[in-house]
């Protein structure tokens, strides 16, 4: 593919779990190995009806894992995924056509940080553990992005970097990524054609038809 995009989109965010990863979420990679699925999915349910905000939720959930845990448990859970075909190609290309490629992950950042770095993806936000000088989890996390609220990442990086929210594109593959992809000139769902209705977004099967989008886009100024 040649040429370089349209003008009009500067910065493309994306979402990690299910969206650049296969894997649906790095909690839930973490809750399947201890057997604390059931617990985790009670406090979703609290988060998600409001009743708890985040930092409470990542509390819950590192309080349903085993006492005296390290984070290099934690690494190595995590360290097996599978990168979802096309993923490397298009990141790639965008970064060929000199658009700026975000990374915005409700997820633990141990996991986005290496996918990041497997992809070249120098801008990262994702949710981090705390840990004691010895590398043991505290119990707590640092939120960095609430995922009802990664509008509000993705507007500061904007910001950041003088890129008008109306020239960014989001992907994203849950309703969770409602907001990021609302607040976005153009967002995709990729793989749910039910949340992309429910959202009110384009749905795409596969990443290369950013790419397609952009091409053409190009070919029509």
């Amino acid at each position: 593919m040649s040429g370089t995009p349209n003008a009009r989109y500067r910065l493309v965010a994306f979402d990690l779990d299910g969206t650049l990863v296969l894997e649906k979420s790095s909690w839930e990679t973490i809750h399947r190995h201890f057997n604390s699925v059931e617990s985790a999915k009670e406090s979703l349910r609290l988060y998600t009806d409001g009743r708890i905000d985040y930092t409470e939720f990542m509390r819950r959930d590192l309080a349903s894992w085993p006492r005296s845990l390290h984070l290099s448990t934690i690494d190595r859970l995590l360290s097996d995924y599978t990168l979802r075909d096309g993923a490397r190609e298009v990141i790639g290309q965008l970064h060929e056509w000199e658009v700026k490629v975000v990374l915005i992950s409700a997820g633990i950042s141990l996991l986005a940080d290496r996918v990041a770095a497997e992809l070249g993806i120098s801008c990262v936000r994702a949710n981090s553990l705390h840990t004691d000088e010895s590398g043991y989890l505290t119990g707590s996390g640092n939120v960095v992005v609430d995922p009802l609220k990664k509008d509000e990442v993705l507007s500061k990086i904007a910001l950041d970097l003088g890129i008008d929210l109306r020239e960014t594109i989001a992907v994203g593959d849950t309703i969770y990524d409602k907001g990021i992809l609302k607040a976005s000139r153009l967002g995709f769902i990729i793989g749910d054609k039910r949340v992309a209705k429910e959202i009110g977004v384009d749905h795409i099967d596969n990443l290369s038809e950013i790419l397609a989008f952009l091409d053409h886009s190009l070919a029509k100024t």
